[in-house]
């Protein structure tokens, strides 16, 4: 498994852009929904700036605050 670190560069598909793009690896909380996590390192697209990526890693962190938002 590879780690990634902030500021760490990749391509992905961007589906808003609807192609691949270079992408840039961020620290920035994590929503959806009703869960809000903070800190989670996340792939942003160079080109329109949205989310586009979340590496395994970032995972176990956003698992963790599912348990706590569920007890």
């Amino acid at each position: 498994m590879v780690i990634l670190k902030e500021n760490d560069k990749a391509k992905a598909g961007c589906e808003y852009c609807n192609k691949i793009v270079p992408i840039t690896f961020r620290y920035k909380t994590y929503k959806v929904g009703k869960l809000s996590v903070p800190k989670v390192l996340q792939g942003f697209c160079d080109i329109c700036n949205r989310m586009v990526a979340l590496p395994h890693q970032s995972t176990f962190k956003i698992n963790k605050y599912r348990k706590k938002s569920r007890n």
